[in-house]
């Protein structure tokens, strides 16, 4: 069946289709046959005999045996130039096939998913039929439950069909959705209001009945397609309708007849929630609760009338003003019991008897509800009060948002000049340690790369600059003769201004070490001594902080020509050895702690270490190993560390310094200052 839904979502065209013109085909002549063979899923069964077929009088058929029943009807069409020739049932339940020419064209079930009795509801079906075929003989095998009603099918073309279905359905739709909108304000006004529960069991049973309305509805099907969620929704608006109209009643009529009220009350809800629990347990479809429920509301109607009458005779002006359209909307229910318990026939009404119950409620509104009107009016003064504050704001609106943003712009601009104050004084500080980081390497056999990427980063003059607590230093000495190589790679306690300075610091008293030992007779030091000497007087230095800045460093002295290195390493992260394709770490003995720890002095123990040809060292800061990642879950960053990564990554990158960069990059972006130091003697270029 083609997307109905949707031509039903385009109102103007659908309104005009309402005042048109459609071609389809009532006076159709069927003729009817009854089968005594087996439901089959074959294409082609056996159809009855020309013999068993008789003429169907009327638009209906109705069988009240019991048991199950299956039979076909058929007809012979004729081709009308239909644009998309269609057949419609307006009403079926059952089981149905159906062909042309003796070939199956549609199936709605099959034997193995439909059983007898096991009643979902009724629903409309669009048939689309082949129009090579049109003027072949159509037949319709039907298998169900008896009793059994269904309207035989018109023909005609698709769109005129669906326009008769809406002209048919549109009432029943806007009742309910009156109904919707009248028994939602009421429920409004009692939460709102705070007033009695007179408004919300009026309201409630509305909202319950139009909710049956639109259940009922042949358009519900094309918002709810399931059949059985429907019918259980029809079924559950239907079965707590009566106890939500005599807690309307009983309250309305100042809760007189007190015990047979409760009592009703009390039936129709128990019987409503017994006959879902039977359903839901397999026990008793809901279908066959629909006789003594429909019996039990009769007697509730005669019930009701009387008690109305009563009330009138009291002159009871709720009774006055809501018993006619009680009465009428009591009659047209009696109609649609009969039509389901005795006659099996006909088209449901009851949303006519709601049509003059909602009237009778309108004008009871109108003319008696002192209360709703004064609700109303009481709203009706709070929406002017808040369009006159409304007013009041947009007036003054324009001034203060103009003085919004100058405000905001004055903190902006200072905000700004703060910033700028800041910017200057990082780069002030930046171009301090740039001539530490210079590469003065001149060695034949020593070659050194460095790389230093601090976390903050910041503008000046519309040029980006790095401030940080990393750095590499390393100088060309003769000792004793001998050209020797000493190099350090630090990272000073803390981010930005702070880690600069410890930097700073430590890379001024560096020079100032080395420069004393160029000009002295201290020339002649032996290399261990030296890393000894610059330690304890860096260590010195740094104890003067009290503890406020600790720096770990890698401080170390290569002799050119043999490659033999002493070093040092007070806490910071193993270096690396790459020879022949593979990388290690250096492992040391060393139980320094930090520069500036007091009494690291003590633990101070030179390393040695000779290169061979080819080597490659590399010396890096801890922001190698911690990085920032994306949380699984994407609700923020976590650090990630990958310290037994690193040797992997000197592999990958071949020892090249903007390739371990690379590497370790993939892992995730820095969340400290970065620095590497690339030492490699005797390397083939």
């Amino acid at each position: 069946m083609r997307n109905f839904y949707l031509k039903i979502s385009f109102i103007p065209i659908w309104v005009f289709l309402l005042f048109s013109n459609a071609l389809i085909s009532k006076d159709l002549r069927w003729q009817f046959a009854n089968s005594y063979k087996p439901f089959s899923e074959s294409q082609s069964p056996e159809f009855p005999e020309d013999s068993d077929w008789i003429s169907i009088p009327g638009d209906e058929i109705l069988s009240r045996s019991e048991g199950t029943i299956h039979f076909y009807i058929k007809t012979n069409l004729s081709d009308q130039n239909f644009k998309s020739p269609t057949l419609y049932f307006s009403r079926v339940s059952d089981c149905i096939k159906v062909f042309q020419e003796r070939s199956k064209i549609f199936q709605n079930c099959s034997k193995e998913n439909f059983q007898p009795g096991n009643f979902k509801g009724f629903i409309s079906l669009f048939i689309e039929l082949d129009r090579e075929k049109i003027d072949k003989e159509l037949i319709i095998e039907f298998y169900n439950e008896s009793p059994f009603y269904t309207k035989l099918p018109t023909y005609g073309d698709y769109s005129d069909l669906g326009t008769d279905m809406l002209r048919e359905s549109l009432p029943g739709l806007a009742i309910s959705i009156i109904s919707f909108v009248f028994g939602s304000i009421l429920v409004y006004i009692f939460f709102i209001y705070k007033y009695d529960s007179f408004y919300l069991s009026l309201g409630i049973f509305l909202l319950n009945f139009s909710i049956w309305l639109f259940a009922i509805n042949p358009l519900s099907q094309f918002y709810l397609p399931s059949t059985g969620l429907r019918y259980k929704l029809e079924i559950f608006a239907l079965y707590f309708s009566p106890s939500y109209l005599l807690t309307f009643l009983y309250i309305a009529f100042r809760k007189t007849q007190k015990k047979l009220a409760i009592l009703l009350i009390l039936y129709y809800f128990f019987f409503g929630i017994i006959s879902f629990l039977l359903d839901f347990m397999n026990v008793f479809p809901l279908w066959k609760t629909l006789i003594p429920f429909n019996i039990s509301v009769a007697v509730g109607i005669f019930l009701l009338l009387y008690w109305i009458g009563r009330e009138i005779k009291r002159k009871n002006p709720a009774a006055i003003s809501i018993g006619i359209g009680l009465i009428f909307l009591s009659f047209v229910s009696m109609i649609d019991i009969l039509r389901i318990t005795v006659f099996f026939t006909g088209d449901m009404v009851a949303h006519w008897g709601m049509f003059g119950f909602l009237t009778s409620l309108l004008w009871m509104t109108l003319y008696y509800s002192k209360k709703i009107r004064l609700g109303l009016i009481a709203y009706a003064n709070r929406l002017k009060k808040s369009n006159q504050k409304l007013n009041n704001v947009n007036l003054h609106l324009e001034e203060k948002v103009r003085h919004r943003t100058e405000e905001l712009l004055i903190r902006l601009r200072e905000v700004n000049e703060l910033k700028n104050r800041q910017d200057a004084d990082y780069y002030l500080i930046s171009q301090l340690a740039r001539p530490f980081q210079k590469n003065t390497n001149r060695s034949r056999t020593i070659k050194i790369d460095h790389l230093t990427r601090q976390k903050k980063k910041f503008e000046f003059n519309k040029k980006t600059y790095e401030i940080g607590g990393d750095i590499s230093i390393f100088e060309n000495l003769i000792l004793s003769g001998k050209p020797y190589t000493v190099f350090l790679n630090a990272d000073a306690m803390g981010k930005s201004l702070q880690g600069a300075g410890g930097a700073i610091v430590l890379g001024a008293v560096f020079r100032s070490i080395l420069s004393g030992i160029r000009s002295t007779k201290e020339m002649s030091l032996k290399p261990e001594d030296l890393i000894r000497m610059a330690f304890m007087d860096l260590q010195t230095i740094f104890e003067g902080f009290d503890g406020a800045m600790l720096i770990s460093v890698f401080l170390g002295i290569i002799e050119d020509e043999t490659g033999l290195m002493k070093y040092v390493n007070a806490e910071h992260p193993s270096p690396i050895l790459y020879r022949d394709g593979k990388a290690n770490f250096l492992s040391g003995d060393s139980d320094l702690k930090k520069i500036g720890f007091f009494g690291n002095d003590y633990n101070l123990q030179i390393e040695s270490f000779r290169f061979q040809k080819g080597d490659i060292f590399i010396c890096a800061s801890d922001g190698r190993e911690d990085l920032e990642v994306e949380k699984e879950d994407r609700s923020g960053l976590t650090i990630r560390t990958i310290p037994e990564k690193i040797p992997e990554v000197v592999e990958k990158a071949e020892g090249r310094i903007y390739g371990i960069l690379e590497e370790i990059l993939k892992y995730g972006s820095f969340s400290d200052d970065f620095s590497i130091l690339r030492i490699s003697f005797q390397e083939e270029t």
